[in-house]
């Protein structure tokens, strides 16, 4: 296998791929949400599924997948920020008002997303949490670097504060696992055979209690972000050759890191379940604080060294369009997923065991790569980024190639 320099239109491409490899990643971590009441099953802490099956499936999802996604778009959406503003830079175009503009758009189409099609949208939190983004847009990549990790640091430090003192007992609250208990119940009478109203009622009432709950991932999509802006200012993923040596490193030690802590992830929930001890959901907590950005840098590094093979070139080039298009296929898989589970599609909710999610994921998957390439084949954007862009410079953009 034959390695060569990357070019510019190449860096744009490796990203795309990397995007779109992420959006198979996404879609494997949303399906126990999108199948089953998975976050009230957790806050009642008991564990929903018996088989050994079922059980290898969930754990291999939250070992490989479980927070190692959204922390991959987190950071490429911070790296994106910064090809932003060189290209409305480069057209004469005020980065400020313009990059408002655009995550206005965003939140807009995530609350669509989340109030009319499904609760575990992260657009919206993006929209608001990417206003950030412009104060850093000055910033040194030093300076970057080192809010990355004084934010990651943060929930960390304050989930220990919270939960150091209950170490030695059960973090147990009758009236909090009589609430989960009902919401389980109220979420599969909806889901499973409610009207649109009423699914929509229990959508809206499920994204705000996960956005309650979003107040402690937020500082770690913030550090993902910044991680990408500082990628970006230092332009390391331009000439992908001469950082090879830095990019072997990180591969090595995100490995070092992400797998251990990954193991710890899918042990700690176990434990947490069957103990409820305090001692268990704080190691689960600072688990997936670590195994999501180390296991991410690691599929990340990865798929650059591929990229420089000429052999992985071309099957990687497979993943470019579906990365391309990346908004419209992750609202695709929210539209196809609910219409699969929920009552006024096949009503399948709840009645889909863990083991055949990742099968449902596998079809799904190709299905948006054939889509992506013959959309592309015919159309300059996806039809979602199409719409974004033209609200984003208000001014419709053209369409057809």
């Amino acid at each position: 296998m034959s390695l060569h320099p990357t070019s510019p239109q190449e860096r744009l491409e490796v990203l795309d791929q990397i995007r779109g490899f992420a959006l198979l990643g996404i879609l494997l971590a949303n399906m126990a949400f999108f199948a089953s009441p998975v976050v009230y099953i957790q806050m009642a802490g008991i564990d929903g599924w018996e088989s050994l099956g079922d059980k290898w499936a969930l754990w291999g999802i939250q070992f490989f997948a479980e927070a190692k996604f959204f922390t991959m778009f987190s950071f490429l959406f911070g790296l994106g920020f910064v090809l932003f503003m060189e290209r409305a830079e480069a057209k004469g175009y005020s980065v400020l008002p313009l990059f408002t503009r655009r995550l206005v758009v965003l939140f807009m189409i995530g609350m669509i997303h989340a109030f009319f099609i499904w609760a575990g949208d992260i657009l919206m939190l993006y929209a608001v949490l990417g206003f950030i983004l412009l104060f850093f847009r000055r910033s040194s990549p030093k300076t970057l670097l080192a809010w990355a990790v004084g934010l990651w640091a943060v929930p960390v430090v304050v989930v220990t504060l919270l939960l150091a003192p209950g170490f030695g007992g059960e973090f147990s609250d009758p009236q909090w696992e009589q609430s989960a208990y009902h919401y389980i119940e109220r979420s599969i009478a909806a889901y499973g055979s409610g009207t649109f109203l009423e699914i929509t009622a229990q959508r809206m009432f499920d994204y705000l209690f996960m956005a309650i709950n979003s107040i402690f991932v937020a500082p770690l999509v913030v550090a993902m972000f910044l991680t990408g802006l500082y990628v970006g200012k230092r332009r390391l993923y331009q000439q992908l050759h001469q950082h090879e040596t830095l990019f072997r490193r990180i591969r090595l030690l995100s490995l070092c890191i992400g797998v251990p802590a990954a193991l710890l992830q899918v042990y700690s929930h176990q434990q947490m379940l069957h103990t409820g001890l305090t001692l268990y959901q704080w190691l689960h907590f600072v688990s997936v604080c670590v195994a999501g950005p180390g296991l991410c840098f690691f599929y990340i590094t990865s798929l650059l060294q591929l990229y420089r093979h000429q052999g992985w070139q071309r099957r990687l080039a497979y993943l470019a369009p579906v990365g391309r298009m990346a908004l419209t296929n992750y609202l695709l898989q929210s539209i196809v997923c609910t219409l699969l589970f929920y009552n006024y599609g096949l009503g399948l909710y709840n009645q889909v065991a863990p083991v055949w999610w990742g099968i449902i994921a596998a079809v799904l998957y190709p299905l948006q790569v054939c889509f992506s390439h013959i959309w592309l084949g015919h159309f300059r954007y996806g039809p979602a980024e199409w719409l974004w862009r033209s609200l984003t410079y208000w001014s419709w953009q053209p369409l057809k190639k």
